[in-house]
């Protein structure tokens, strides 16, 4: 369990962060080869574009889709889903992902060393990824967020953001001197949140 939610963190990181990700084929999904020559392997691609039309056609309720796959996590849709998401959204921001600022997230409350986050900014758009860390500290407790906040970075407002990747919506909250976005909602679905400012236009 702890292994799936580093590999979707570590995968979300890469499409946030400036650069170009780096992706294997056959790595849409998890890949537990080791190295040369274990991972000179044939490459499914038929399977995985049939997974991948499955999930285009359930894409109108999208917390539906992220509720299915993460329920079925260990066969490895939600990170291939995760990775069609993000190139998705690096398409449609091609400017903000190549200009855009890399700003660090900073978090507050008694969870907030066990959260990551990074944010692209370019004028009024802007994207945070946020994900967890050092998380096999906490897979038996039942709420490890409580009182854990995300703070938006300043500039941002108090705007709704919504995440990309499940389709829920979040209306920031005053924190101290920030706006800061509650993180037991946003991995209310998934154990990570690809979140996008209310400039963005349409639901993808």
């Amino acid at each position: 369990e702890a292994g799936i939610r580093n590999s979707l963190a570590q995968a979300l990181l890469k499409f946030v962060s400036p650069g170009v990700p780096d992706i294997y084929q056959g790595c849409e999904r998890f890949n537990f080869s080791l190295v040369d020559p274990d991972n000179r392997r044939p490459v499914d691609f038929e399977a995985l574009a049939a997974s991948l039309r499955w999930m285009q056609e359930h894409a109108a309720d999208r917390t539906t889709l992220c509720t299915e796959l993460w329920a079925h996590r260990r066969d490895g849709r939600i990170k291939q889903y995760l990775t069609a998401r993000a190139l998705e959204l690096r398409r449609r921001e091609e400017d903000l992902f190549a200009r855009g600022e890399y700003l660090p997230i900073e978090f507050a409350g008694p969870r907030r060393e066990h959260a990551i986050g990074v944010c692209r900014r370019l004028g009024p758009r802007s994207v945070i990824a946020v994900v967890p860390r050092f998380i096999a500290r906490l897979l038996d407790e039942a709420d490890p967020w409580k009182d854990t906040h995300l703070l938006l970075p300043r500039g941002t407002g108090g705007a709704p953001w919504r995440d990309w990747l499940t389709g829920a919506s979040f209306r920031p909250q005053p924190l101290r001197e920030h706006h800061g976005l509650a993180l037991s909602s946003l991995f209310a679905t998934l154990p990570v949140a690809l979140l996008v400012s209310g400039d963005h236009q349409g639901n993808g």
